[in-house]
């Protein structure tokens, strides 16, 4: 059984929308209970509120198939807030007519791993690798591992991990949040 015969199987078998719903209550759930560490009771009142709504509105799409139907119509109904274009409805009505068989990889530039599996381990992989050096260093890291992935050209990649360094950077000057320290590495700071 190759590898990626095992991720089609776990990705036939698992529903993506609820691993992220889990996933975003997690981290909005730590989101609030992390703010109780802060020095300043005002600087908290942002996190809390943000990650209030995230925790809520994850909890009623949790929830929906159970939800009476005057709350389900206003959490699951589609608001039609923006019009699909005719192209994405012609590529949805020809990838249904694709037959499951007809599809040969998960990944859209012929690597081992889905698409979806690696930018979710990317992803987990760019906040560990910021808890523990910083997300000043693992910002520009993680746009060129990402960008390399889906073999973005060089010039586009470099032009991506110079404008992550200087969005960074902006954090780190002008909104003055310490982003350049790790918990582990660079504990005083890289800057």
């Amino acid at each position: 059984m190759s590898i990626e015969s095992v991720f089609r199987t776990l990705y036939d078998r698992v529903n993506m929308e609820y691993g992220l719903l889990f996933l975003m209550l997690i981290s909005a759930s730590y989101m609030i209970w992390e703010s109780f560490n802060f020095r300043i009771g005002q600087a908290a009142t942002f996190p809390r509120l943000t990650a209030g709504f995230v925790v809520i509105g994850t909890i009623l799409l949790l929830l929906r198939p159970i939800l009476p139907e005057p709350i389900y119509s206003f959490v699951a109904k589609d608001a039609r807030a923006l019009d699909v274009s005719e192209d994405f409805e012609e590529q949805t009505r020809e990838e249904e007519d694709i037959e499951p068989d007809e599809v040969t990889s998960l990944s859209t530039v012929d690597r081992p791993l889905p698409d979806a599996v690696f930018t979710t381990l990317a992803a987990i992989g760019y906040v560990i690798g910021g808890y523990v050096a910083g997300l000043f260093i693992m910002t520009p890291i993680f746009v060129a591992v990402y960008t390399s992935w889906f073999r973005v050209e060089l010039w586009v990649r470099g032009v991506l991990v110079a404008i992550s360094v200087a969005i960074a950077y902006a954090f780190l000057t002008v909104l003055n949040v310490s982003i350049d320290e790790g918990e582990f590495l660079f504990t005083g700071g890289l800057l």
